[in-house]
């Protein structure tokens, strides 16, 4: 199995982050490659451009496919995006899982900088589509109009994958990780979003981009690391160079560098995830089938539980289904049976005594300690007396 250092692996978008749920200095992979700069398999791509970042130390990665951007945000930022055979310069010290900006492919891509006004767009420079749509757009919180070629459609969709693969892009990769917009189909007009797997609507622009591409106008926040070098064993963090534990770590394909320590994405334990679910990025992702009427109440929810009743029902073992107990809000029932084989209780503040509810009456000063409190009970003393 192919071994590749930490800090040479690139990574997806800052959404895989918050979805994995790890702690700080993590690197996750994969989804979002495609709207973070990602291109297609164009042979014509250039070198990807220098990563963006995102949370302290960043480490594993794992390797972009063709036709993926070159962006980066594994620790120290260091890159091998592809772009058709190029390969991507070296990122900006990229950390965490911040979202990529280098392109390839189809994405981007050229031999040399665009002159003033223009991006690249597909491979050449053109004319910045957001020149025209600044009060279009009307990015806030100080994000700027960017322009991207994204694909018109699912690049995996028919491509099959062996296990402990992931497909991206289009080709399949060693690892499991997190694909939002995985199969969703999204009407004409709207895009999926990778960080939340729901279609958008798309704010489309005039640019070549190539076969299956097509432009779009997006809201992007400044890298705050864009240019910051940092030395040996740091990596850029919110524009500060901070340690990262991940940074000489090798870890093998499919799995990614946390706080130094490497994880196989494909592991979710030994109980797995379920005939419903599967291990994305070493968590359960599972939605259970359990419909809304409690009919399979008991039963597996296809996720390694058990489904449960409706809202204001309970399981019952005794009529092998849910029930809904019988009690008033008065405590006028208390003590007695709920119908489904509990006990009704009295409303708070009142307990049950003599087969009916009790107030207890202890000053609240604790002045009554030690005396009966009217309800079998003795009341508390004073908070500090004994």
């Amino acid at each position: 199995m192919t071994r590749t250092p930490a800090y040479r692996r690139s990574v997806g978008r800052a959404a895989i982050r918050a979805s994995l749920g790890l702690v700080p200095f993590v690197v996750v992979l994969a989804a979002g490659l495609a709207a973070t700069g990602c291109g297609g398999a164009s042979p014509a791509g250039k070198g990807g451009s220098a990563g963006a970042t995102g949370t302290p130390s960043g480490g594993a990665g794992h390797p972009t496919t063709p036709g993926t951007g070159g962006s980066v945000t594994g620790g120290g930022g260091s890159a091998t995006g592809v772009g058709g055979s190029a390969t991507g310069v070296a990122g900006s010290t990229g950390t965490g899982t911040g979202t990529g900006t280098g392109n390839g492919g189809n994405s981007g891509g050229c031999a040399t900088a665009c002159a003033a006004g223009q991006v690249c767009l597909g491979g050449s420079c053109q004319t910045d589509p957001c020149a025209s749509a600044k009060g279009m757009m009307g990015c806030g919180g100080g994000a700027t109009c960017k322009a991207t070629c994204v694909p018109t459609s699912d690049p995996c969709a028919g491509v099959t994958c062996a296990n402990s693969q992931t497909c991206v892009d289009g080709h399949c990769i060693a690892g499991c990780f997190l694909q939002p917009c995985a199969g969703v189909t999204c009407p004409s007009g709207q895009v999926c979003d990778q960080s939340s797997g729901k279609c958008a609507m798309q704010n489309s622009c005039t640019a070549s981009c190539g076969a299956g591409f097509t432009c779009a106008l997006t809201c992007a926040t400044a890298n705050p690391c864009a240019g910051v070098q940092c030395p040996s064993g740091q990596s850029c963090s919110a524009g500060k160079c901070v340690s990262n534990p991940c940074a000489d770590v090798i870890c093998n394909d499919g799995s990614v560098c946390n706080n130094g320590t490497c994880i196989d994405t494909c592991d979710c334990g030994s109980k797995g995830c379920g005939s419903n679910g599967h291990c994305a990025q070493g968590t359960c992702i599972c939605t259970p089938t359990c419909p809304a009427d409690g009919s399979r109440a008991g039963m597996d929810d296809g996720c390694n539980g058990k489904c449960g009743c409706p809202m204001g029902s309970m399981m019952s073992m005794s009529m092998s289904g849910c029930c809904t107990p019988s009690c008033p809000s008065d405590g006028s029932r208390a003590g007695m049976s709920d119908g489904c084989g509990k006990t009704c209780g009295c409303q708070s503040g009142s307990v049950l005594y003599g087969g009916s509810c009790c107030k207890p009456t202890c000053a609240a000063d604790g002045s009554d300690g030690g005396k009966s409190d009217g309800c079998g009970q003795t009341c508390d003393c004073a908070k500090g007396a004994a």
